[in-house]
């Protein structure tokens, strides 16, 4: 039945196969049909629900086939298993994967009461922002989409109030796969899996039990009470079955069906589930989660990202693939860049863009982007170009901005010879508010030249930059035409637009932007 899920053996996961057919599987049945007409890409109703998939697939194999070893990680990318291997191997971990019934239930917590209850709707990430979907209009969810907003909010809890905890990654964590969109979803799923001495996984680890605080109450509650969990107090398989939010869900009242609200099949729909305050909280600096990026504060912590609009820009792509000072990339994607070869794959990135210190979802961001095999003895000399690159990049964006904002809201004073704006601007306000869309359209113009620069770095050619130092400027006096010359703006403020694009001009082309430069 409908009403007692199990994760495992039933099938819950909506694909889509690559003659274009959509159905529904069981995790062991992502092999299915693999050689004739395999499942392709995950196909849930809502983009954030298929991340919340892509990671628990990746979580479910890496905990229940962690290969021992690179050759037999290779044996099973070059010859997936049949349904059937699959289904052995993950039957010991079924009776961890209930969603509902009397026993321990899938990534919640049993030590809730009915004065806990809330509308089912609060499970979903965006539920006080409508932002994939209308709040009022999301009272009945059926269980596969329950399920799918239960990982989504166990792996990106924010924080909405005293004793509500974020994610294992912090709030709003970025989070990125290796993936070729032309592949099987087997291989884009087992491409990101670690092996045994990657994890640091030991072998004798009980696997069955360990990764899955739910099903030890005792445990659980023990380390719900305290502060900063630590892949010392569990297993750092884990960090995919995290429990931040202590919720509950609810049972259907019978077993009439209805519309569900997200995915508007008809089945048995849930309408409230059970929340509470005080669910685990985690010392996120002292976890390396195996699909974030991470970055180093002050003290020299490495954190994950947190989301922001321009992590989805080549600005930041290389923080998400090369190793430095100050970033370093998810292990998945640095084991299949550096060890793997890297070919035919790219980096998806994807993410909540959760305001500082609320639940409030400002965004759902999601990129698809190069990745390169740099060979190690290089990565040296291909770090300092492509960041040398960005920074320039950067350097022009700046002067584009200023240049527009000085079209729109800056004074030229002549006799003191620079701009004025009135106390009232804000330009960081601005600059963070408007700007974004001009950075966006700036990157996005000039996207392809730099990676084709790129492409040329990892492989060693001589790169002469004076064409993307051409194509550069010619975008940005293009992108400054578009926005300031749309309309909208007084018959005063023409002499102000001639000005700025004058000083835009006289920037751009400046002596350090005008000669050739070599990386």
């Amino acid at each position: 039945m409908e009403t007692n899920l199990n994760l495992i053996l039933d099938a819950w996961i909506p694909v889509q196969r690559r003659n274009g057919q959509i159905e529904t599987i069981a995790p062991f049945e992502v092999t299915d049909r693999i050689d004739s007409n395999p499942v392709v890409k995950l196909c849930a109703p809502r983009p954030d629900f298929n991340a919340a998939l892509i990671q628990f697939l990746i979580g479910l194999f890496q905990t229940a086939m962690a290969p021992e070893n690179e050759k037999e990680w290779r044996g099973r990318f070059s010859a997936p298993p049949r349904p059937e291997e699959l289904k052995k191997q993950l039957e010991p971990f079924a009776h961890a994967f209930n969603l509902l019934g009397e026993g321990p239930r899938f990534m919640q917590d049993m030590g809730l009461s009915a004065n806990d209850q809330i509308p089912i709707n609060s499970i979903l990430m965006d539920s006080n922002e409508a932002f994939f979907s209308k709040p009022e209009k999301t009272g009945q969810i059926c269980t596969a989409c329950a399920t799918m907003a239960l990982l989504a909010i166990q792996q990106n809890a924010a924080a909405v109030g005293r004793g509500h905890r974020v994610s294992l990654r912090g709030s709003g964590p970025v989070t990125t796969i290796a993936e070729d969109v032309d592949a099987p979803l087997w291989q884009n799923v087992w491409i990101n899996l670690l092996n045994k001495h990657q994890l640091r996984l030991s072998k004798t680890s009980n696997g069955l039990t360990d990764p899955f605080l739910w099903m030890d109450p005792e445990k659980y509650e023990h380390l719900r009470k305290r502060e900063g969990v630590t892949p010392a107090d569990v297993s750092p398989l884990h960090c995919f079955w995290s429990q931040p939010i202590r919720l509950q869900l609810e049972a259907p009242n019978g077993d009439a069906q209805a519309q569900c609200h997200i995915c508007s099949a008809s089945k048995v729909l849930m309408a409230t589930i059970r929340r509470k305050s005080y669910g685990m909280q985690y010392e996120a600096a002292l976890w390396q989660h195996p699909l974030s990026p991470a970055k180093a504060d002050d003290a020299g912590n490495f954190t994950p990202f947190r989301m922001k609009p321009d992590m989805i820009l080549y600005s930041s792509w290389p923080n998400l693939l090369i190793e430095n000072e100050r970033s370093r990339p998810a292990k998945c994607v640095a084991t299949v860049a550096n060890e793997r070869g890297g070919a035919g794959q790219n980096i998806r990135i994807f993410g909540y863009d959760v305001k500082d210190g609320q639940a409030k979802v400002r965004c759902w961001y999601e990129s698809i982007e190069p990745l390169y095999s740099i060979p190690e003895d290089d990565v040296p000399r291909i770090r300092v170009a492509i960041f040398s690159l960005v920074e320039k990049s950067n350097q022009l964006n700046y002067i584009l901005l200023s240049g527009v904002e000085r079209a729109m809201f800056g004074t030229f004073d002549a006799e003191r010879n620079r701009w004025t704006f009135p106390k009232s601007h804000s330009s960081d306000k601005w600059r963070k508010g408007i700007g974004t869309s001009i950075t966006k359209a700036f990157r996005d113009s000039t996207k392809e030249i730099f990676f084709s620069l790129v492409s040329d770095i990892v492989t060693g050619k001589e790169i002469e930059l004076k064409q993307w130092f051409d194509s550069t400027r010619k975008v940005a006096l293009e992108e400054f035409d578009r926005r300031v010359g749309s309309g909208g703006f007084e018959f005063e403020r023409l002499q102000q637009h001639a000005s700025a694009r004058k000083s835009l001009i006289k920037e751009l082309y400046s002596r350090k932007n005008q000669e050739p430069t070599h990386v």
